[in-house]
């Protein structure tokens, strides 16, 4: 009798067991979830490097802008098409 309780004692830690290394790697908070944190955290990181590169380019052209008056006029040309009274505006066709 007492190896029979013995053996569903061990039987019944084993399934503990098993239950929460279950829990543990899969669960809602488990090891695969702090995996996907860690490789989203790692895009987050990338994305935000890149705007701040974004930002130091779009501040250079704001200094720019402020700065210089050829750069609003090239601005003016290149981006909004715009042109002198009088000008007349070719365009470069792509062969």
């Amino acid at each position: 009798m007492a190896a029979v309780k013995t053996m569903v004692g061990r039987f019944l830690l084993g399934i503990l067991v098993l239950l929460f290394v279950l829990h543990y790697t899969f669960g809602g908070h488990g090891l695969l979830y702090g995996w996907r944190i860690v490789q989203e955290n790692q895009l987050l990181e990338e994305e935000i490097v890149a705007l701040q590169r974004e930002i130091i380019a779009l501040h250079d052209e704001l200094v720019a802008w402020q700065r210089e008056p050829f750069f609003k006029e090239k601005l003016a040309r290149e981006k909004l098409q715009l042109a002198r009274q009088g000008e007349t505006i070719y365009y470069r066709t792509k062969e």
